[in-house]
């Protein structure tokens, strides 16, 4: 399984942000991009014990194609990871870039705010590992068309890979990322029934696995961001067992998207 691939999950993006009267015009040579993060949901029990993921974010930079490093001005500081699943996001930041101009790299600073919720009210601290104090540097491999107005460029947060537990309710994190641009990626999406039940969702093609957790206060829904074209098995685990209950099959062309049937699971 190639754990880079995995990072591409992500749960999607834009619904949270919109281009507000603070959004500058783009003109003929230039592009509006948005800086958003994203959430790669939880998969191991004690994970999934969390009701919130805040993480502490102070710096974001960005490496173009010029070799040239700017820092960008962060809407905020602290995010809840957990509500950046399945199609929600939050606008980190946004810039207007010369089309001439891509963008190659993105630098991620951590503070030290970091904390998550467990489901019995406890609140504990998420340690950032020694080695990330610097921060994380994530490569954007697709590049935006020149003919877009505006474009988003997803930072996307894997939770399942970056919380570990060290015993006696304590935690570290260790930020794995992943970047790409939203606009020339697709998704895969859809809902399961019973709604209720809690499911992990697969998306495998080759040795590649990708990953999400359906919604179930959302009709469990379930979508799978940041696809390159390909066949792509959908296999469904409900969270109480280890075994793949239902399989789906799903062709992502250039530029489109794939919406599936009603996935339903008998118990």
């Amino acid at each position: 399984m190639n754990s880079w691939k995995i990072l591409l999950i992500t749960l999607g993006f834009i619904s949270l942000v919109s281009c507000g009267t603070n959004t500058p015009a783009p003109s003929a040579t230039t592009q509006n991009v948005f800086f958003l993060l994203a959430d790669d949901p939880a998969t191991q029990d004690f994970q999934l014990n969390f009701t919130r993921v805040n993480v502490d974010i102070k710096e974001l930079d960005y490496v173009a194609s010029d070799s040239s490093i700017t820092k960008v001005a962060l809407t905020d500081s602290v995010y809840n990871l957990k509500s950046l699943m399945n199609g929600n996001s939050v606008l980190l930041s946004q810039i207007t870039l010369s089309k001439s101009v891509t963008i190659k790299q993105i630098h991620v600073v951590f503070g030290g705010d970091n904390y998550g919720t467990l489901k019995n009210g406890t609140i504990v601290p998420l340690t950032i590992s020694g080695g990330i104090q610097s921060g994380v540097t994530i490569n954007v491999d697709e590049t935006a068309p020149s003919t877009l107005s505006s474009y988003s460029v997803i930072i996307d947060f894997n939770v399942g890979k970056s919380i570990f537990s060290t015993g006696n309710n304590t935690y570290t994190l260790n930020p794995t990322l992943r970047s790409y641009i939203a606009d020339v990626t697709s998704y895969i999406k859809g809902n399961i029934t019973p709604a209720k039940l809690l499911t992990k969702v697969f998306v495998v093609t080759g040795s590649d696995t990708l990953w999400t957790v359906a919604d179930t206060t959302n009709k469990n829904y379930f979508r799978i961001s940041g696809l390159i074209p390909g066949t792509y098995t959908v296999q469904f685990m409900p969270t109480d067992t280890t075994v793949v209950t239902n399989t789906a099959s799903a062709t992502v062309q250039s530029g489109s998207n794939v919406s599936l049937d009603t996935i339903r699971i008998t118990q």
